[in-house]
């Protein structure tokens, strides 16, 4: 019996590769090969293997282990064929070994590495252009927050002086007036009319005043239009009464060019000021305003057809002063252009909003 044993120790080979079921053709014989890449969706694949040993081939027996993926050698028996499905992307290495028809077994078998690459969305390159873009995104949404929070604070510094200017010399003014108007109620009962008239004027300014600081800190009115409106609400009465006609572009057209906090304001200042000016000075018939859009720059046209000025004559007031200095913070430009008799037209060149 001793002399009949078969201590021959099978080479092992591959014989098949298939993915799906169906024979796959690689660039040399499966036998040859030391390394296969498949995809992400090559997710069904089966290797055949044989030990070459021809007596009682039956007998041989086969196990096989997947490194990466088993933790121990799977012993088949006769059985000389393997599947695999959903393996995750990854490296690993395919071993199988065998055993002669007597149990003498090829330790070392035959290995071959299997690389299947992840989908495109599980690349490192692509995480790293995810993780990229949203970092990118948090970035520039944080960013845009702080500018607003400063942008508020800046506001809310800016109405604090304009309370403190206007309001604050209002309520001054209206306690002198009260005092001289009572003094003058008995003194000289006249006089003392003119005096409450002035009360009531300084009180109307006033409220308007506080009016117009109410609607700036509103962050619903943040378009063109509404500047449009806000100024048309402050001066109708005012032009009615003076006989004045007041042009402008359509208000509607303007409703999708949106200001931020600090523009709406600067804008809406500009043009009152102007305004006030023209009703105080120019003893104007008409006043037009008008908007241009041309790419990077915004264009407005204000016009009266007052009796005009000499803008390089030195003013007692701060009108003029106070818009120049607005467009500068407003970055922009101004083109101040009065004759006399002849009316005067303020041009605003501003960065688009």
């Amino acid at each position: 019996e001793r002399l009949n044993d078969n201590h021959y120790i099978p080479p092992i080979v591959l014989t098949s590769f298939k993915k799906f079921n169906r024979e796959y053709k690689l660039p040399v014989a499966v036998s040859m090969v030391d390394k296969i890449y498949l995809n992400y969706d090559d997710y069904v694949f089966s290797f055949e293997f044989a030990a070459l040993n021809y007596n009682n081939t039956f007998k041989n027996q086969y196990a096989y282990k997947m490194e990466g993926f088993d933790s121990d050698w799977n012993f088949i028996g006769s059985k000389h064929d393997v599947t695999y499905t959903n393996l995750d992307p990854g490296e690993y290495i395919f071993k199988v070994k065998g055993s002669n028809n007597d149990g003498v077994w090829n330790e070392t078998g035959r290995s071959i590495h299997i690389l299947i690459a992840p989908p495109f969305w599980k690349t490192w390159w692509f995480i790293g252009m995810v993780l990229i873009v949203i970092g990118g995104g948090i970035y520039g949404v944080v960013t845009y927050r702080i500018h607003k929070l400063l942008e508020v604070e800046h506001m809310r510094i800016n109405i604090a002086a304009d309370l403190h200017d206007n309001v604050g010399t209002g309520l001054t003014e209206l306690s002198i007036l009260s005092e001289i108007g009572a003094l003058q109620h008995y003194a000289k009962p006249d006089a003392a009319k003119e005096w409450f008239n002035k009360i009531g004027d300084t009180a109307r300014l006033l409220g308007q005043n506080i009016s117009d600081i109410v609607w700036l800190v509103n962050p619903g009115y943040d378009s063109l239009s509404d500047v449009i409106l806000q100024l048309r609400k402050s001066f109708d009465e005012i032009f009615f009464h003076k006989d004045i006609v007041f042009r402008c572009s359509s208000v509607h057209e303007w409703s999708h060019v949106f200001l931020s906090l600090d523009q709406r304001r600067h804008l809406y200042l500009i043009l009152k000021e102007a305004i006030n000016n023209s009703l105080k000075h120019s003893h104007c018939r008409s006043i037009s305003l008008s908007f241009e859009n041309h790419h990077q720059k915004f264009k407005i046209r204000y016009e009266d057809d007052g009796k005009g000025f000499d803008p390089n004559q030195k003013s007692d007031g701060n009108g003029l002063p106070n818009i120049i200095e607005r467009v500068n913070q407003m970055r922009g430009n101004v083109i101040i252009d009065s004759h006399a008799e002849k009316g005067t037209r303020i041009i605003l060149i501003l960065p688009n909003p």
